[in-house]
């Protein structure tokens, strides 16, 4: 008890210190979880994150142990120090066809008591309960579509969003495919983040359309609302709404991962969308922070013991939490490779898989990519 009461003195003198002259975005105050290959431990077995919001100086207040906001802070943290954001790149090679305007009405936003996300709810309800087994083919089947890398447009609630959308060679508009939304890190544009994880789509092997939003600049570079309405989770409505009906997906094949700030996200929306998607992937993620978690979708994740931007402990405490609620048990059986096992006595046909790496800091293990693929696939 006085080692974490120090460690929560030398938190505030910290944060006082960051506030005032800046910590060059890392997070270096909280300390690496337990270096734990699965079982819980006595800090992180069956964390409920649901720890309200956060302070004004980005970093997790003493009650709180949550995340940065999401939508920037005054200290200007940027959850993805270690990764290079992209410089330079541009779309320009790619063919931009234009807005989608999906009729989403205006979003002034005045959200349910958290300062930073400048928006008000967008009336989804969060899903519940598993869909159904079984392919579901959506109206865009049998219509005819382009294939190839494009940027497009999309109206979300007044506001003009992009994406990069990758489709299959081959594709015939005939065969349900799986329809998998990935997620930058802060900092990044969608488009390197597309072109750095290319043994994912790889290992798709034209099995999956792909699709890329934009996050939108926080202050501190883009990225993502961690809330659980925002105009984040509207975006990802309104793309998968608008995938579906353009081109052949199998609706109960959809799926999200992300990196960094975007796997804060992607765990936002195993919480909020489980209904709508059949997993979700994290690397080097945490949370959710700012709403209390009841329900979730099969979940893989991955987190490196020595992470000095986003806490090894907010990768494990958000497992056991996904654990929990997907009714796994504690025991486990290696998965895929030694560094990952999975729960074993999940309900509802879900999957919960833990990869515990160690020496990568903030970067993801170059077979996570694979790996990724391989468990959407054994949904």
């Amino acid at each position: 008890m006085a080692v974490r009461f120090a460690q929560r003195i030398g938190l505030f003198a910290l944060v006082a210190v960051c506030m005032s002259v800046g910590c060059d975005g890392r997070i270096v105050e909280v300390p690496p979880g337990p270096s734990d290959r699965g079982e819980p431990g006595d800090d992180d077995a069956a964390v409920a994150l649901d720890v309200g919001a956060v302070s004004d100086s980005g970093q997790p207040s003493e009650d709180s142990g949550s995340a940065p906001d999401a939508e920037g802070s005054d200290a200007g943290f940027a959850l993805d120090g270690s990764e290079a954001p992209d410089s330079g790149v541009s779309d320009s090679g790619l063919i931009d066809s234009g807005s989608v305007d999906v009729g989403f009405p205006d979003a002034g936003f005045a959200d349910a008591g958290f300062a930073d996300v400048g928006f008000r709810d967008s009336g989804v309800t969060p899903d519940s309960g598993p869909r159904p087994d079984g392919g579901v083919a959506t109206s865009g089947c049998g219509t005819s579509r382009p294939s190839g890398l494009r940027t497009l447009n999309i109206n979300v609630g007044g506001t003009m969003r992009s994406y990069v959308l990758n489709v299959p060679s081959g594709y015939t508009g005939n065969t349900p495919l799986s329809l998998v939304l990935g997620f930058h890190g802060q900092g990044w544009q969608a488009s390197a983040f597309q072109s750095s994880v290319p043994d994912l789509e790889r290992s798709a092997a034209g099995a999956a359309i792909f699709v890329y939003p934009q996050g939108l600049d926080s202050g501190s570079g883009t990225a993502w609302s961690v809330n659980a309405s925002s105009r984040d989770t509207a975006l990802v409505d309104a793309l998968i709404g608008e995938i579906e009906r353009t081109y052949c997906i199998d609706g109960n094949r959809v799926f999200a991962f992300g990196r960094s700030y975007g796997a804060l996200f992607a765990n936002v929306l195993a919480c909020v969308r489980p209904s709508v998607l059949r997993g979700v992937a994290v690397m080097m993620g945490g949370g959710p922070f700012q709403f209390t978690c009841n329900q979730a979708t099969s979940w893989w994740g991955e987190h490196s013991q020595d992470d000095g931007t986003v806490p090894y402990s907010w990768g494990t405490q958000t497992r056991d939490l996904m654990r929990r609620l997907d009714g796994c048990g504690t025991q486990t059986v290696p998965a895929n490779r030694p560094e990952c096992v999975e729960y074993q006595g999940c309900t509802n046909g879900r999957r919960v898989v833990w990869c515990s790496t160690n020496g990568l800091g903030h970067n993801p293990a170059s077979w996570a990519d694979e790996d990724i693929w391989a468990f959407f696939s054994r949904l």
